[in-house]
């Protein structure tokens, strides 16, 4: 999936997305976090080739932000189901206000 997707996706297609590997990191960050990839990692057993790139979209759909840097790797937190929704509808609108503006 490539980093521009998140914003062409309804809502309803993010949230369902919530699944699989991509649910369990988040449900692990949502409850230990804030937390570098490697210590996500550590915590789900899940290898650090599968975490980053899950963590990355996480990230890129809202559920996840980069809140500072800790030996050359970020520190990533969980946002909540509706804070990541306020922040999908809040960048749909603004787009749509972009579109007519041009």
């Amino acid at each position: 999936m490539n980093t521009t997707a998140p914003r062409d996706m309804t809502w309803q297609e993010i949230r369902g997305g919530l699944s699989g590997t991509r649910e369990s990191v988040y449900s692990w960050l949502l409850h230990h976090g804030p937390a570098t990839t490697t210590q996500i990692m550590e915590g789900t057993k899940i290898g650090l080739l599968t975490v980053r790139p899950r963590v990355s979209e996480l990230c890129a759909w809202g559920f996840a932000e980069c809140v500072g840097r800790e030996h050359r790797e970020g520190i990533y937190r969980a946002r909540t189901i509706l804070e990541a929704q306020a922040i999908h509808e809040e960048s749909r609108l603004e787009r749509q206000l972009n579109l007519k503006l041009n």
